[in-house]
């Protein structure tokens, strides 16, 4: 082979080799531009889930508010369920002790009915004894 032979084909050689080179960097190039755009794509994706999860995050922050005041709330009822309860403990012993009164005091009321019966019974007794007596008394003077 000749030396201008060698020459144009390693001439060829490098041509080819510069137009796959460039075929190449064109291959990467026009896949750079789609990644840019893969890229932008995946900016604006973060940029809404940012978005997103700060949205989330005032919305947590609303509900442990609101958990937090019904939390309060749970813990007032049961404050004011204790007192109520203790009010209605209070409250019934208080009629136990009414009650006891009550029935004392009815007990009383039948013992004082009884002994009034009983007298009544005593001066009925005594009245005819002394009807008895004064008639009597009248027969004796008519004589």
């Amino acid at each position: 082979m000749d030396p201008e032979m060698i020459k144009v084909i390693t001439t060829s050689l490098l041509a080819f080799v510069g137009s796959i080179t460039a075929l190449i960097t064109t291959v990467i190039s026009s896949k750079n531009g789609a990644s840019k755009e893969e890229v932008e794509d995946l900016r604006k994706r973060v940029d809404e889930l940012k978005a997103e999860l700060q949205a989330e995050r005032e919305s947590n922050a609303e509900l442990r508010m609101q958990i937090t005041a019904a939390n309060d709330s749970l813990v007032e009822a049961a404050a004011e369920k204790r007192d109520l309860r203790m009010q209605l403990d209070e409250m019934k012993t208080e009629i136990i002790k009414r009650d006891k009164q009550i029935k004392e005091l009815q007990e009383t009321i039948e013992k004082q009915a009884a002994r009034n019966r009983e007298l009544e019974a005593r001066v009925t007794e005594l009245e005819a004894r002394l009807k008895i007596y004064e008639g009597g008394k009248t027969n004796d003077k008519a004589d």
